[in-house]
């Protein structure tokens, strides 16, 4: 079959898929190569289920396979990029891209949900950041969508430019430039880097906006395109939204918002000093659009987290907080601090704390220092989980006990009574520690069913 015919399908609104179990009648399936499985093999199900058409490798045997269903290409991936893009260009709405190495996928929700107050919103689901996740949400886009909230990740250079040529955003925002993905770029110089190849896109072609936090050191200092126009939120004196965090409890934290020199107090269901500039650049960005204060503030305490991202969960007398979607360094020093500003007098804490992944050289210099900052917590601290390899705890170096174990499901073998009894407990870790199966398989406790945040 022709990429004229695939082509008409897709821009006619059929949309994509890459996985046989998420995919919906109708949908193109794209045949990608998997951790243990190449797309190819799941071509037969997929049709089975109902997909208009399969996207194949050239030389991919279809003995099996309708012919009138099947289109080849050299490079599914490539081809499912270029499709997305040649679709983008359909729409004339704001498209906002947001890039950075924290807080992405929560701005990009807070964003998504103010914004559809005003109109019908797209935004990427989950963490479909990627050339894979990218390309299915663009095909999504519909004639009834305003606007688009675009999530941007990277973990090497180049991959930020690659992508901004597929999502073609008229405004972008830089959350921070933190100590992640450090094995792909060995420094932040060249995390900075990739992170700013979005403001090269913006200033070269149709952009229009730029917003950056005002706060990083390393943002403020960069030399800005005249072509684009420029907002900072936060502690800046060019930002527009500023604001104040006020930790109440696990479940409400007080902000008081200063908007364009108006003050403002308003209470939100979220926990974590972190999700301040989140909060900050989201308004900047809508204010910006036109939405009305008064409106914002009247919907952002109807605001939710994703799963797996500050989520707080009750089981019995314990407050579990799940923040386990993703770790660096610099999230997990964040995290740990908002934990120190909340914790009661009264209250005793467990940690659970997954490995950080893809920080090469710097893996044990930065799992080493984050074991050092838990001392900070030492007052209200009964006992750590350390799993990985990566941790390298000692016995001096915590004052409290400690566990470290292999995976996640030893956890349920040899629980210590000192997880048992703490009122916090609070897990981090990167994607692979998956560490919400302890939440969902611990003995006694209500499972969590949150969906499945995995990558497409």
């Amino acid at each position: 079959m022709s990429i004229e015919r695939l082509q008409s399908l897709l821009f006619s609104g059929s949309g994509a898929s890459v996985d046989t179990r998420t995919l919906q009648a109708g949908e193109v399936f794209f045949a990608l190569p998997g951790k243990n499985q190449h797309g190819a093999l799941f071509a037969s199900e997929a049709l089975r289920k109902g997909a208009s058409l399969v996207v194949l490798p050239e030389g991919w045997d279809t003995i099996d396979l309708p012919p009138d269903k099947v289109c080849f290409h050299p490079d599914p991936l490539s081809l499912l990029g270029e499709m997305a893009a040649v679709y983008r260009r359909r729409f004339a709405i704001p498209v906002i891209a947001i890039g950075g190495s924290n807080g992405k996928t929560t701005t990009k929700a807070l964003l998504a949900h103010l914004l559809s107050v005003q109109a019908p919103t797209l935004a990427s689901p989950r963490s479909w950041n990627n050339a894979i996740g990218i390309p299915l949400t663009l095909l999504r886009l519909r004639p009834h969508h305003a606007f688009a909230v675009i999530e941007v990740g990277d973990n090497h250079p180049g991959e930020v430019a690659a992508l901004c040529q597929i999502v073609q955003p008229t405004i972008g925002i830089i959350t921070n430039i933190g100590a992640d993905h450090l094995e792909g770029y060995g420094g932040l110089e060249a995390n900075l880097a990739t992170k700013w190849e979005m403001v090269e896109y913006l200033a070269t072609q149709s952009g229009t906006h730029l917003f950056l936090n005002g706060e990083d050191l390393l943002l403020s200092k960069q030399p800005l395109p005249s072509s684009l126009q420029v907002t900072y939120f936060g502690e800046h004196p060019r930002s527009i939204v500023q604001g104040k965090w006020v930790p109440i409890s696990y479940t409400e934290s007080l902000v008081e918002l200063n908007i364009q020199g108006i003050e403002h107090h308003i209470a939100l269901p979220l926990w974590g000093s972190f999700n301040r500039l989140n909060i900050l650049a989201a308004l900047s960005i809508a204010l910006h659009l036109g939405m009305p204060i008064d409106t914002l503030l009247g919907v952002l305490p109807t605001f939710q987290p994703e799963a797996y991202r500050s989520q707080v969960l009750h089981r019995g007398h314990q407050t579990i907080i799940l923040d386990a979607y993703n770790a660096n360094p610099s999230s997990l020093r964040a995290s740990l601090t908002a934990l120190r500003e909340t914790l009661k007098v009264g209250e005793s804490l467990a940690v659970i704390l997954g490995q950080m992944e893809e920080l090469g050289d710097f893996t044990e210099q930065a799992h080493e220092e984050a074991i050092h900052q838990l001392k900070e917590l030492s007052p209200f601290l009964e006992g750590v989980v350390f799993i990985g390899r990566h941790w390298k705890p000692k016995k001096k170096m915590l004052p409290v006990p400690y566990l470290h174990l292999a995976d996640v499901a030893e956890l349920s073998q040899q629980t210590p009574p000192w997880l048992v009894s703490a009122s916090v407990v609070y897990l981090k870790g990167s994607r692979a520690s998956a560490l919400e199966k302890w939440v969902e398989g611990a003995e006694g406790g209500t499972r969590t069913h949150t969906g499945n945040p995995t990558r497409p």
